[in-house]
């Protein structure tokens, strides 16, 4: 939640936005899932009275009823909290950031006078204070001027609350061996800090009627306190989760966070603080979470939920998932569109999709067909078959490993994975181990009309004519996350901004013209088409090294698929997009593809992409925990 970025992120940035593509759609590009539109790349939120601001590493979105975003970005990097307090939004983040603005569009840097991380925000009603990392605390009255205050510690503190009952500060953080609690009554003296047995580390608090409530960051328990933080109590959520945030009104707490096997989002509710019920499971980790004065109000995968009473959370936008879709094909009549919770998706369009019944809720990975048979694969060798896409068989998995790609090579199915796993099958059931020859992770596999290619991390590309005997290739280093072919040249995408190329002779590295975390490519029968992980940039390729730059599609997207006379494009919080590449003004473009219909976007210079990873922008398809 909390994350540290290069050091002078704030002002890179400066030097980032010339470079970059605005993050509006375009007409080119429509929303078909969620509706009115979809997530936006923020995971701290915060409700002013008449909109929600939503801010993250460089972004930040605005919206009065959670449903139409208007995304920007800001030159913020607002990867610690978000406050509304004394008339303004409140932002900070890595290397001592600290941003206001009165309407959440216009942005001011403050001067922090510390480059420590920061990561939790409060205010009393008269004064702000400010905790982060190497026991930071800075205090401001106004929001413009901060003071250092000497903490007493030197240990990461993660959040800080205002208790109106017992007039002080609570911060929390991470000690020496348990989490600490430390409180102050003006923000500027501390009393010393206190460790609580039981508790790892402290990630969140909040106080509601005299009673405070810290949050455990990833053994699922709460530390409860009825006296101003001189004693505490540690009790158990219902299940063990990886904490992120925790609110509180009238009595009533809710915390957010992931499970722990990091598979789903979770809301967890309680009426005293103490006994907590686990109120709701989401295909997304839920980042953040607040109090609007009537409703609550919480964040997952970049979308926003709401809840009256705690209990129910409804999306604020419709559509058939918020589940991230890690895979979109076209395959016979028919887009397939697959991803985590065990979610399929079905479409003759691309444009109205229809839940499929998995029978899983483990993460889907890729998608192939081929012999008038569907075969899925996703984490710990999960392997489902289907004859139409729409009622699917949990197949034995035949391996333990992760099952990252598969195609068809008009004999039988390969499937790739984690630690150097290739397996085969003519029938999607029954499965061959294979040996690789290697122990890195495979990422994809492709079948070019002559052989089997198969790319994975630090550059490792094989080769087999039969899927039997694998010879490796030298591609050079980097991880290398999808492969597209034409037929006669190969694309894969490495998850930066550039790509690799072949032709079956020597590898090329191509730099792409737009910045962007790059990982979905495919071909359409006559170029190679490319998106965006971060933030929808869109490329085409005749030749796999001249890229042109199309009219971006907002969101962060992992594939795209060409059928039915357009494009499809998914990714985060379920986006799917469908249109047309239409052509930018400009000279600069690139992109690639990965053999079963799914793309990846562009990237600028490299001057612009080493300024955006350097600020702090983090890829949205990177590896799960």
């Amino acid at each position: 939640m909390r994350r540290i970025s290069g050091t002078a992120a704030r002002w890179l940035w400066l030097l980032v936005l010339p470079l970059l593509l605005p993050l509006s759609a375009t007409a080119a590009w429509q929303w078909a899932n969620p509706l009115p539109e979809g997530p936006v790349p923020v995971g701290q939120l915060a409700w002013s009275g008449s909109k929600f601001v939503g801010a993250g590493s460089g972004f930040v979105a605005e919206s009065a009823d959670g449903q139409d975003w208007t995304t920007r970005l800001t030159g913020t990097n607002i990867d610690g909290d978000l406050l509304w307090a004394n008339d303004r939004f409140i932002g900070v983040g890595s290397d001592g950031g600290i941003y206001t603005s009165s309407d959440g569009v216009n942005w001011t840097v403050r001067v922090s006078g510390t480059s420590a991380a920061l990561s939790g925000i409060a205010w009393s009603g008269s004064r702000f204070v400010v905790v982060g990392a190497g026991g930071t605390v800075l205090t401001s009255d106004n929001g413009s001027t901060w003071t250092p205050r000497a903490s007493g510690v030197t240990d990461v503190l993660n959040d800080v609350t205002w208790d109106d009952v017992g007039n002080q500060f609570v911060a929390v953080g991470v000690g020496a061996t348990n989490g600490i609690v430390l409180t102050s009554p003006d923000g500027i003296a501390w009393g010393p800090a206190q460790e609580i047995a039981g508790m790892e580390a402290l990630i969140a608090v909040t106080a509601s009627q005299g009673r405070i409530v810290a949050l455990g960051s990833s053994d699922g328990a709460l530390a409860v306190s009825d006296d101003g933080g001189l004693t505490w109590t540690v009790n158990a959520a219902p299940e063990i989760f990886y904490g992120n945030e925790i609110a509180s009104a009238a009595g009533d707490f809710v915390a957010v966070g992931e499970n722990a096997a990091g598979t789903a989002g979770v809301i967890f509710a309680s009426s005293d603080g103490t006994n907590w019920q686990l109120v709701q499971t989401l295909p997304e980790e839920a980042t953040d979470v607040v109090w609007t004065g009537s409703d609550w109000a919480a964040l997952s995968g970049g979308t926003l939920l709401t809840s009256s009473d705690a209990q129910q959370w409804d999306y604020a936008t419709g559509g058939v998932t918020h589940a991230s879709l890690l895979r979109v094909i076209r395959a016979g009549s028919q887009f397939v569109a697959v991803g985590r919770a065990g979610t399929i998706l079905t479409s003759p369009d691309g444009i109205q999709w229809t839940p499929s019944t998995s029978n899983t809720d483990e993460r889907l990975y890729d998608v192939a067909r081929g012999n008038a048979t569907y075969v899925a694969v996703g984490d710990g060798g999960t392997v489902l078959t289907s004859l139409d896409a729409v009622d699917w068989t949990v197949q034995a998995p035949p391996v333990a490993q992760d099952l990252n790609s598969v195609t068809w090579d008009g004999g039988k199915f390969i499937a790739v994975g984690d630690a150097g796993t290739i397996v085969t099958s003519v029938d999607g059931s029954s499965w061959l181990a294979r040996n690789s020859g290697v122990a890195t992770d495979l990422r994809a596999v492709v079948w070019d009309g002559n052989r089997l290619v198969a790319v994975g991390d630090n550059g490792t590309v094989l080769v087999s004519n039969t899927g039997q005997n694998w010879a490796v290739e030298n591609a050079g280093s980097g991880d290398l996350h999808r492969v597209a072919t034409s037929g006669s040249r190969l694309v894969v995408t490495r998850g930066t901004n550039t790509v690799l190329t072949s032709n079956g002779g020597n590898w090329q590295q191509v730099t792409l013209p737009v910045a962007d975390f790059y990982y979905g490519v495919t071909w359409d029968g006559s170029r190679f088409v490319l998106v965006g992980g971060v933030l929808g940039n869109v490329l085409v390729s005749d030749d796999g090294l001249n890229w042109e730059p199309q009219q971006p599609a907002r969101g962060g997207f992992a594939d795209v698929a060409a059928g039915a006379g357009h494009y499809v494009l998914v990714g985060i919080g379920g986006s799917i997009l469908y249109g047309e590449p239409e052509p930018l003004d400009t000279n600069d473009g690139s992109g690639g593809d990965n053999g079963d219909g799914s793309t990846g976007g562009g990237g600028g210079g490299a001057l612009a992409w080493w300024l955006l990873a350097l600020a702090g922008i983090v890829p949205v398809w990177r590896r799960r925990r």
